[in-house]
């Protein structure tokens, strides 16, 4: 089965509690499909002190369901690496004081409707938080992906665009 692939971390979600944690990385973990989602957002609400998350954390069967944040959820956090569905759930958690997010790595843009709400709430954090400034993507699948991702941080200075997931070879990044 896939816990003995990846270890399974739903234990110190819903017990570790680390007030003055600032970074955390967490990766090839797995956790059981529905309470893995409640206390993945349980445990990312008690760290307020984060400002660096990495998560790589698989939910199975679950994958569908969203991950729902309260409000105020990771308000210092200036840098993550995650999958598109952890990037658009911090992306649209609203934040008083402005999440100064900067960095976004590990999201992967498929070209499906799926990456709609992950632009468009990239896009939205950039009226209310700190502009997004460097991207680097996993992968992409046409070339509309990084347009639409360009259009979505018009202040960004670094951009690592992975690699393309639909085969091909050469990609222009320019028209004309």
């Amino acid at each position: 089965g896939a816990d003995f692939l990846h270890p399974v971390i739903d234990d110190l979600l819903l017990c570790g509690r680390w007030r003055r944690l600032h970074s955390l990385s967490l990766s090839n973990l797995w956790s059981t499909p529905h309470a893995g989602i409640d206390t993945t957002a349980t445990f990312l609400g008690a760290h307020r002190n984060l400002q660096v998350l990495h998560l790589d954390l698989s939910t199975g069967a679950a994958a569908h369901l969203r991950l729902a944040l309260s409000a105020d959820t990771l308000p210092h956090l200036r840098e993550l690496r995650s999958n598109r569905e952890v990037a658009t759930a911090i992306l649209q958690c609203p934040c008083s004081s402005g999440r100064p997010l900067e960095t976004i790595k590990g999201v992967r843009l498929s070209g499906s409707g799926w990456d709609n709400r992950f632009l468009d709430a990239l896009k939205a954090h950039q009226l209310t938080g700190a502009p997004v400034r460097r991207v680097e993507l996993v992968g992409w699948n046409e070339m509309d992906d990084l347009k639409r991702l360009v259009d979505c941080v018009p202040r960004l200075t670094w951009l690592d665009i992975g690699k393309r997931t639909n085969g091909g070879g050469c990609v222009e990044l320019c028209e004309g």
